[in-house]
C-alpha cells in the first residue's frame, strides 16, 4: 500500500535528520558563500589546493595525489598550471579548474556542479563540448593584462585533454553536452571520454581531502579549511540526495499538495524552496529543448540558467532576469518572465539596446522593447510557483505550447 503524502515525508526525515535540522554551525565557507556556489565556494577551494605553487606548503603533492586518485595519465612538472589560482583568479574559457602543461601537451578539464544541471545554450555545441573545443583550439579567452595571453596559446592534442564531470552523487553529464557540436571542426564525440568523480565518502574529493590531512607539511591554516569543507561536502551531499528524493515524494502526491495549500503547508519547512528550485529547473531545461525541437536557435546567457533558478527562489530582491534568446535572421528575439507583471507569466519581444534596428507594432511598444507581446495562454507565475509544475506532463505541455507561441510570433516578423 503506497504511504500518503505525511508518512512519506516523515520517514524522509528519519532517514536524513542532520540534513533535515537547519542547525546553524560556524564554518567560514558558508559564513562567506552560499553552500551551492559552485563557482567562488568549491571550485576555488579546489584549485586552491591542486595549485602547485598555492600557500598549502605542500607543493605539488595535492595535484599529485588527485591525479591518482582519478587515474589520470597527467604528468606533473615545473610547467604545470592550474587555473583558477591565486594570481588569476579568472576562469579560462569559463572551465571551472583547468590544470594544463605546454611543455608535455597535455590538459585536463573539470566541470564541477553542485544544483545545476549542463548549461547547453549554444546552438552550436553542447557545453563539454564546447569547453573540450576551446582548449584543444587554443580558444580560451584571453583575460586581461596581467593574466596569460590566450591569442597565440598551445594548442593541444585531443588525445592529450582529459575531461571530468564532478558532481555530488556522481551523475552523468547529458548527452546534449557530450555529443552536440558535429558542425565544428576537429569535433570528438565525448560520449565515452567524460569520467565522473564525486564529492561524497568513498569518492574523490573526500578521498583527497582526508589523504591532505595527514601529510605533514601542510599549515594548520590549510588543515582547518580543509576540515571545514569536509563539513560543507557532507552537508552538499545530504542535501542533494533528500532533496531529489523529497521532489520525487511531492510530485508523487499532486493532488494531496494541492488539498493543502502548497508546499509551505505540508511539513517541509526550509525544504519548500528545494524542492521549488527542483521543479523550475526540470522544467525551464524542459523549456529550452522545447524551443530547440522547433528549430530556434537559442543563444548564450550572460547569466548560466542553474544560476537564475537560484536567484529566483534564494534571492528574489536581486531581480535577475530570467530569458531565452532566439537569433532569427541577425536579430535577437527575447522570451522572458515578466517581473514586474508575474501573474502574465512570459511575454516575447525585441529589446532597444539592438541599435539600427525599428520596429513599427505602437500598440506593443515599451519601456525599453520594440513590443513585447505576452503568451496568451495561461498564467505562469514562477515566483509563486504554480503547482501545476509538479507534473511532468503537464511542464512538458507548458513548454511545447511556449514554444508553439515564440514559432508563430516569429513567423509574424
Amino acid at each position: 500500500m503506497e504511504k500518503n503524502l505525511f508518512a512519506a515525508i516523515n520517514d524522509l526525515k528519519k532517514n536524513y535528520p542532520n540534513s533535515w535540522e537547519d542547525k546553524e554551525q560556524f564554518n567560514v565557507f558558508t559564513a562567506l558563500r552560499p553552500i551551492s556556489d559552485e563557482v567562488y565556494l568549491h571550485s576555488r577551494f579546489i584549485a586552491t589546493m591542486l595549485d602547485p605553487t598555492g600557500l598549502h606548503n605542500l607543493g605539488t603533492k595535492p595535484l599529485e595525489i588527485f591525479l591518482e586518485l582519478i587515474g589520470s595519465d597527467f604528468k606533473v612538472s615545473d610547467s604545470t598550471i592550474v587555473t583558477p589560482n591565486a594570481s588569476n583568479w579568472t576562469e579560462e574559457g569559463d572551465i571551472d579548474i583547468l590544470i594544463e602543461d605546454t611543455v608535455k601537451d597535455f590538459a585536463i578539464i573539470i566541470e564541477n556542479k553542485i544544483y545545476s544541471g549542463d548549461n547547453n545554450s549554444d546552438p552550436q555545441c553542447g557545453q563539454l563540448q564546447k569547453y573540450f573545443w576551446q582548449v584543444q583550439n587554443a580558444k580560451l579567452r584571453k583575460k586581461g593584462e596581467d593574466a596569460r595571453d590566450r591569442e597565440n596559446h598551445h594548442k593541444y592534442d585531443p588525445k592529450n585533454i582529459e575531461i571530468y564531470y564532478l558532481t555530488p552523487d556522481r551523475h552523468p553529464a547529458s548527452s546534449y553536452s557530450m555529443s552536440h557540436g558535429k558542425e565544428k571542426e576537429g569535433f570528438v564525440d565525448l560520449t565515452n571520454r567524460v569520467k565522473c568523480i564525486g564529492y561524497g565518502e568513498g569518492e574523490v574529493i573526500t578521498e583527497w581531502l582526508k589523504k591532505l590531512l595527514k601529510e605533514d607539511n601542510c599549515c594548520e591554516f590549510a588543515k582547518e579549511a580543509i576540515r571545514q569543507y569536509l563539513e560543507v561536502i557532507k552537508e552538499i551531499v545530504g542535501d542533494v540526495e533528500l532533496n531529489k528524493k523529497l521532489t520525487q515524494i511531492v510530485c508523487g502526491h499532486i493532488e494531496e499538495v494541492k488539498q493543502f495549500g502548497g508546499l509551505e503547508n505540508i511539513g517541509l519547512e526550509h525544504k519548500a524552496k528545494d524542492v521549488k528550485w527542483h521543479i523550475i529547473s526540470d522544467f525551464l531545461n524542459e523549456l529550452e529543448a522545447s524551443l530547440r525541437q522547433n528549430c530556434l536557435k537559442i543563444q548564450d546567457r550572460e547569466v548560466p540558467l542553474h544560476m537564475v533558478v537560484t536567484d529566483l527562489i534564494f534571492h528574489p530582491s536581486k531581480h535577475t532576469p530570467l530569458y531565452f534568446r532566439i537569433e532569427k535572421d541577425g536579430v535577437y528575439y527575447t522570451l522572458q518572465a515578466d517581473d514586474r507583471c508575474r501573474e502574465k507569466g512570459f511575454f516575447f519581444g525585441v529589446d532597444k539596446n539592438q541599435k539600427g534596428l525599428s520596429f513599427n507594432i505602437q500598440e506593443n511598444q515599451d519601456e525599453g522593447w520594440y513590443f513585447r507581446i505576452y503568451y496568451p495562454g495561461e498564467s505562469l507565475n514562477l515566483s509563486n510557483f504554480t503547482l501545476d509544475l509538479l507534473s511532468k506532463d503537464k511542464r512538458q505541455e507548458i513548454a511545447k505550447q511556449y514554444a508553439e507561441f515564440v514559432k508563430q510570433e516569429l513567423a509574424k516578423v
